[in-house]
């Protein structure tokens, strides 16, 4: 004896649902042999106690009736109130991800988006004439410090020139005392030679070979030559206590020279750390300048982005492929926030949602292999298996809901009903 249970508040009873499922369907101008009941009579037409499930028992099978539930779904409303621009979606009809399924009012949104845009160019360009300028600071102060580091050579080599020519006064001093030396040298000479000959000249004028003349030549000339020796000597300690007046004046000159070269350079050590402090200060502020510059642009790009959102927004996509359905916007209209515009039902992850009673509970288990139907494809089985059992019970608190997972994907549409018969061989 097969049960028979009203679902879904009397949508269908049993008996109906039954007799559609033995009937005759045609391929081309044949008719199709039927599908034949394990029993040969047909049930009566009885309602079920309680709008719950339609459920049939026969011979171990257990047969359910259901409904092709899809895993996703979304309801498509607006953040803001907006004018109902234009619905491209029809009922039951399939759309792809990210089509634009309602299209708001966007207007107001896109100048915002525009006047938006104009600043973010703006403050582009702000940020790139501080980068420019900023280049250009840094080149001047690198002009500078290279200006500033040339002083410091030049003001090097004019204090090496003053050092190299007060050294060469100092050594033409030292080749005056040289020959010095050998003036003294020969002077001594010249007097010890004078001195032979003056002795030489007494010697014989004793015994009458020299005249008096030679001998007061002889004498004169030892006299004139110990002067020269005299003479030599003193220049050359004249040389040694520096009393030279012309030789004294250039070297204080020289000197004078390289305490102002010497000044000179560190003038321009000076300069060059001035440019160089200088350098620092410009790309510190150029920083700073270029910073708040850049800044500005992503103030500007997030202001921009906001726009563009808020006008996207107006635009309602379809966050998956799927079909639409409850659509209930014309154009025209106002649509106000959190009032559903259209639905988007995914086509894929689909299953069978059925009731049960809690007395076939103790039969049922996950994993169970099950074969699906459905009216609008009368001749095809889809393979499924029960993925869930509720832990509990339905408000009637007599049913229990299962869901049944299809093996292979499947071209179902959700609200279709289903027909679930469980393999009695695994009961």
């Amino acid at each position: 004896m097969r049960t028979q249970y009203w679902l879904g508040g009397g949508a269908f009873v049993a008996a109906l649902a039954f007799g559609a499922f033995m009937m005759k369907p045609r391929v081309g101008n044949a008719e199709a042999e039927p599908i034949k009941p394990r029993q040969a009579q047909q049930p009566a037409i009885e309602p079920a106690p309680a709008p719950t499930e339609n459920l049939k028992e026969s011979e171990g099978d257990l047969n359910l009736t259901g409904s092709v539930v899809s895993d996703n779904k979304a309801a498509l409303s607006t953040r803001l109130p907006a004018r109902i621009v234009s619905v491209n979606v029809s009922e039951g009809k399939a759309v792809s991800a990210g089509q634009v399924a309602i299209q708001l009012d966007d207007s107001e949104m896109q100048g915002q988006a525009r006047t938006a845009f104009a600043g973010l160019n703006s403050a582009i360009a702000m940020a790139r004439k501080a980068n420019e300028g900023l280049k250009a600071q840094l080149l001047k102060a690198d002009g500078d410090i290279a200006t500033a580091r040339s002083g410091v050579q030049q003001a090097e080599i004019k204090r090496q020139q003053a050092i190299l020519a007060r050294d060469a006064l100092k050594g033409d001093n030292a080749s005056e005392k040289r020959l010095a030396d050998e003036a003294v040298r020969k002077a001594v000479i010249g007097y010890e030679q004078a001195v032979r000959t003056r002795k030489s000249l007494e010697e014989l004028a004793k015994v009458g070979g020299v005249s008096r003349n030679d001998l007061q030549g002889a004498i004169a000339s030892e006299k004139a030559a110990a002067s020269d020796v005299s003479s030599a000597r003193e220049q050359r300690k004249r040389l040694d206590s520096g009393t030279n007046p012309q030789t004294s004046y250039r070297v204080a000159l020289a000197d004078k020279d390289i305490e102002t070269a010497e000044a000179g350079v560190n003038q321009a050590q000076e300069g060059l750390k001035l440019a160089e402090e200088a350098k620092k200060r410009v790309r510190e502020l150029g920083k700073q300048e270029v910073e708040a510059a850049k800044a500005g642009v992503e103030q500007a790009k997030s202001g921009w982005r906001t726009a563009q959102d808020s006008a996207d927004s107006l635009r309602l996509r379809a966050p998956f492929a799927g079909v639409a359905t409850a659509i209930n916007a014309k154009a025209g209209e106002m649509a106000q926030p959190g009032m559903p515009l259209v639905t988007i039902i995914s086509l894929t992850g689909l299953r069978v949602d059925a009731l049960v009673t809690a007395r076939h509970l103790a039969r049922l288990k996950e994993g169970l292999p099950a074969t699906v139907q459905v009216d609008t494809l009368p001749n095809r089985t889809f393979a499924a298996h029960l993925s869930q059992i509720a832990a509990t019970s339905e408000p009637d608190g007599r049913t229990f809901r299962v869901q049944f997972r299809f093996v292979s994907p499947v071209t179902l549409s959700p609200g279709q009903v289903a027909r679930v018969r469980l393999s009695p061989a695994r009961l």
